[in-house]
C-alpha cells in the first residue's frame, strides 16, 4: 500500500467495536469501516480517544489496526494513533502499524504524568527514529493534562517523520497560531482539527483536515461542509454546520455511547463502547438521538 496520501477532509476518530462483554467486536468494526466510507468519508483516525485506544491491551490494538486496514483495503488513508504512557510501548505499536500498512500513526503526549517538554520531544524523536511511517503530532490537553503550544509543535515539527498535527484546543486562535509557527519549519506541514462543532471554522482558519466525533453519526454532513468549503461555498457549510449545532448536544449523552446508538439506529451494527464506559442509552436519550437524526433528515 502508498504511503504518499493526502490526509484532508472528514478523517473521523472511528469508533471501535465491542462486544457487551467487552471483546473486540470484529464484524462490528468491518461495517463501521465500510459505513463511514459508503457515507462519504476521506480517512480514519483509528485507536485514538473516541477509538478507545487507551482502554486495550497492546496486542488488541494491534489486532483492530488490522481489522481496519484490511477492511478499508486502501480506500481511504488509515491514520493509527499508537500513543501510550511507556514510551517503548509506543514504539512496538508504531512498528506494528507500519508492518500492517497503516497510512501514518498519531502520538500523544505521555499522560497519566504529564511529561516535560524536553522528555517529550525525546519521546517523539525515539519513536520517529524507529520507523519510516509518517507521524502526526496529537495535541489533546483536556486528556492529557499537557498542551503543546504552538512554539512547541514547530520544535517538534522539525523532528524527521513528523508530517503534520492534530490539534484538539478548541481555542481557534491556537490553531491559527500553530499553522503560523509550523509552516516556518515544514512548508507542506498537514493541519487537523478536531472539533465538532468548529470544523468548519477550522478549515476557514486553514486545516486541511477535520477530525470530529460526531461524524461517527452524521459522516454525509461533514463530508457536504468539506465539499462545500472545497467550492467555496462557505455560507452553505457553515449552514450545515449550525445545522448539527442545534441539536450536537443528543450525539454526547451519555459520551461515546451516543455516536454507537447513533449508528444502529441508522442501520449499523457496531457493537458497544468497553467499560467503564456505559454499554447503552437510556430510553430517554435514544429517543433524542432519533430525534436528532430526524431533525437533520437522516432517518
Amino acid at each position: 500500500m502508498s504511503r504518499n496520501k493526502s490526509f484532508q477532509g472528514i478523517i473521523p476518530p472511528m469508533l471501535t467495536s465491542f462486544t457487551k462483554d467487552g471483546d473486540l467486536y470484529e464484524e462490528g468494526i468491518r461495517n463501521c469501516v465500510d459505513f463511514l466510507i459508503e457515507h462519504g468519508v476521506h480517512g480514519f483516525w483509528a485507536l485514538g480517544s473516541v477509538g478507545m485506544g487507551p482502554y486495550m491491551r497492546i496486542e488488541e490494538r494491534k489486532r483492530a489496526a488490522e481489522i481496519i486496514i484490511d477492511q478499508a483495503n486502501g480506500r481511504i488513508p488509515i491514520i493509527v494513533h499508537v500513543g501510550s504512557t511507556a514510551t517503548r510501548d509506543c514504539v512496538e505499536l508504531a512498528k506494528h502499524a507500519q508492518d500492517s500498512d497503516a497510512d501514518a500513526i498519531s502520538i500523544v503526549p505521555s499522560y497519566y504524568l504529564p511529561p516535560k517538554f524536553e522528555e517529550l520531544k525525546e519521546h517523539y524523536s525515539i519513536v520517529a527514529e524507529k520507523v519510516d511511517v509518517p507521524i502526526f503530532i496529537y495535541n489533546n490537553p483536556s486528556v492529557c493534562g499537557f498542551n503543546i503550544t504552538p512554539q512547541q509543535a514547530a520544535e517538534l515539527a522539525k523532528i524527521d517523520g513528523i508530517i503534520g498535527i492534530k490539534e484538539t484546543a478548541a481555542n481557534l486562535a491556537q490553531l491559527y497560531e500553530c499553522i503560523k509557527h509550523c509552516k516556518e519549519v515544514k512548508k507542506n506541514f498537514v493541519f487537523l482539527y478536531a472539533n465538532s462543532t468548529l470544523a468548519t471554522l477550522g478549515f476557514i482558519v486553514g486545516a486541511h483536515g477535520a477530525v470530529p466525533s460526531i461524524a461517527n453519526a452524521l459522516p454525509e454532513l461533514y463530508a457536504k461542509i468539506y465539499e462545500n468549503v472545497v467550492q467555496k461555498k462557505l455560507r452553505e457549510a457553515l449552514e450545515i454546520q449550525q445545522k448539527i449545532i442545534n441539536v450536537e448536544s443528543a450525539f454526547r449523552q451519555p459520551r461515546i455511547t451516543a455516536l454507537y446508538e447513533a449508528l444502529k439506529i441508522r442501520g449499523c451494527d457496531v457493537g458497544f463502547p468497553r467499560r467503564p464506559l456505559i454499554p447503552e442509552a437510556s430510553e430517554e436519550a435514544k429517543q433524542k438521538i432519533k430525534n436528532a437524526l430526524k431533525a437533520l433528515n437522516i432517518i
